[in-house]
């Protein structure tokens, strides 16, 4: 006799899950982003503005201005 795993998790089970998840990650997003990263997305939003003739668009990633 074979018995397959529902695959579902008791309410209060996913609860605490929940929450204990909530905790770990409200610590990492109150962390402050490194200087490094910062210093590379200024360097990255400068090259997108100075590129060639190219504007970003929300829809494809980019369009030709002519």
């Amino acid at each position: 006799m074979n018995i397959e795993p529902t695959g579902s998790v008791d309410a209060a089970i996913q609860g605490a899950l929940g929450r204990k998840l909530r905790e770990s990650w409200e610590e990492v997003v109150k962390e402050e982003v490194p200087k490094k990263f910062t210093v590379l997305l200024e360097q990255l939003k400068q090259a997108e503005t100075s590129s060639s003739g190219f504007a970003r668009s929300d829809n494809d990633g980019g369009e030709r201005q002519d």
